[in-house]
């Protein structure tokens, strides 16, 4: 008697829905973008430039609220994360421009220190 064709076998990654495929829970017809314009956004990181202008000659570590640079980064994402944490708002859709603009600055002032740290790994 002939054996019966089996499926391969699912793996971990099956299990999970692709939302780059049309119809799936992410609707992207309103200008929110896609996954790949997602994905090239978290990849960029604010220029020297950028976050020189908007920190508006604020000390980095002012904003921080630290005495000098930490030694790792691990410390800098911490505090980081705190500061985001601290921010009332800033993750809705419609946050109010005062909690962009403490973003902004925040994001700003970790990425100078961020290139502070590794300029003295260097």
């Amino acid at each position: 008697m002939p054996r019966k064709a089996t499926k391969p076998p699912r793996t971990f990654a099956d299990s999970f829905k692709r939302y780059d495929k049309p119809g799936w829970t992410y609707d992207t017809s309103n200008g929110h973008g896609n996954v790949h314009e997602w994905s090239a956004a978290w990849d960029q990181k604010m220029g020297a430039a950028e976050a020189t202008a908007t920190l508006n000659g604020d000390d980095p570590l002012v904003i921080f609220g630290l005495k000098a640079l930490p030694e790792t980064l691990d410390i800098l994402r911490k505090t980081y994360r705190k500061l985001l944490q601290a921010i009332p708002g800033w993750q809705a859709l419609d946050a109010p421009v005062d909690a962009q603009e403490k973003v902004k600055k925040v994001m700003a002032a970790f990425s100078k220190l961020e290139d502070r740290i590794h300029a003295r790994k260097k």
